[in-house]
């Protein structure tokens, strides 16, 4: 379950991503780019290349959480800038 607190960071991980990639595929990208950092309380923010689809993963203690998200009518506001906004 999505838990949202005063402590939770999200990153937006900007540019077009892959989102045929599962769980595993959007790990390897978040441990290429931070590292095996602690990622509890974090949100990685993904977003396809339409803008009709996002993925969030969610670290938590017992594992990863893979949220998604797929627009049918409209797209999202979603940066194409290189790199990661942290909010």
């Amino acid at each position: 379950m999505l838990r949202i607190n005063d402590n939770l960071k999200i990153i937006l991980f900007t540019g077009d991503t892959e989102l045929r990639l599962g769980i595993n595929g959007l790990q390897n990208i978040v441990y290429s780019s931070l590292g095996a950092d602690n990622l509890e309380n974090t949100l990685l923010v993904f977003c396809s290349k339409s803008k009709k689809q996002i993925k969030i993963l969610e670290f938590s203690k017992t594992g990863t959480w893979l949220y998604q998200n797929k627009l049918t009518y409209f797209k999202f506001n979603y940066s194409n800038s290189n790199g990661n906004i942290e909010i």
